[in-house]
């Protein structure tokens, strides 16, 4: 799978979704205080779109967003630049972007601790209709990688066939999956064979 780019979204807790519009000026201080370790441009507010991206910030290689747009928010990084390696060193990859801005979220102080994440799904989508097709074809080819990949972020405990892979079929959008683990993960740290690679 040559596609580079891919999306991986980080649920709220139901009920435990943060109003949107305190991450404008989150987003816009990120960038005043080069916050993360990317280029970051602007910010976008979509919030009074139903089920749509909510807010972004822009960045060079990729966005970050809290959205809504298969109904339930969540925190998303989308990577939108070429990068080498595999498909699978390029979804660790991208985890990690993503959990480090998590991280930094769950410590503004503006959210009054509002942003909790459930540590039992997740979603990766890649945005590249021609390279991967919303097909089962394209499911075949990573769900191997996908497995793995969840098991890995749930610790040394968890297994492959302990994980439960959600095919969002609907031939008009990107493809995507939703990834449900039997054992929890915690944004609050990245598991060891994560931060190796």
């Amino acid at each position: 799978m040559d596609a580079y780019r891919l999306s991986l979204k980080l649920y709220f807790q139901p009920g435990a979704a943060p109003e949107l519009a305190p991450f404008i000026s989150i987003f816009h201080r990120w960038i005043r205080d080069h916050t993360l370790d990317h280029l970051l441009i602007d910010v976008a507010d979509y919030s009074e779109v139903p089920n749509g991206p909510g807010v972004m910030l822009i960045g060079h290689e990729g966005h970050y967003s809290v959205d809504t747009t298969d109904g339930q928010p969540g925190f998303v990084y989308s990577h939108k630049r070429p990068e080498a390696g595999s498909f699978a060193e390029r979804l660790r990859s991208n985890w990690r972007r993503l959990l480090a801005a998590a991280k930094q979220l769950e410590q503004e102080e503006a959210l009054n601790g509002s942003l909790s994440i459930a540590g039992d799904h997740f979603a990766c989508r890649i945005n590249d209709r021609l390279l991967a097709p919303n097909q089962q074809e394209t499911l075949a080819s990573v769900e191997s990688d996908l497995r793995r990949f969840a098991a890995e972020i749930c610790g040394e405990t968890a297994r492959e066939t302990a994980v439960e892979i959600e095919h969002e079929s609907d031939p008009r959008a990107c493809f995507g999956v939703r990834i449900r683990t039997e054992h929890p993960y915690s944004i609050t740290a990245l598991s060891p064979t994560l931060e190796r690679s």
